[in-house]
């Protein structure tokens, strides 16, 4: 069975300050400034992959970039099929009715 991760309220609070809050550590830190230059401008500065090798193995690090891409990836297939759940779009969705049985 997967191990549940647990964030304390103060933490998710405080991401979108992320570089200013004392609420990280180093390794979270990394990942966080990761996530946002490969997502910002699709690339890792030198600088913060170095940082990301200090905490993280090879493999994690893949396994990071493969989430953040995977993810960006999902985003912009949802906005390529006008799926966008930014605002309330239970208006713009149709049930798309099951093919009739074949006798």
């Amino acid at each position: 069975m997967p191990e549940v991760v647990v964030i304390p309220k103060d933490k998710l609070a405080a991401i979108k300050s992320w570089t200013t809050s004392d609420k990280y550590t180093a390794p979270e830190r990394a990942v966080m400034a990761a996530t946002d230059e490969l997502i910002g401008r699709n690339m890792i500065e030198d600088q913060t992959f170095a940082e990301l090798k200090r905490h993280l193995s090879d493999e994690l690090i893949v396994e990071l970039f493969y989430v953040i891409t995977t993810y960006r990836m999902h985003g912009m297939m949802l906005r390529a099929l006008h799926l966008e759940f930014d605002n309330d779009t239970t208006a713009r969705m149709q049930e798309v009715p099951a093919p009739a049985a074949k006798a």
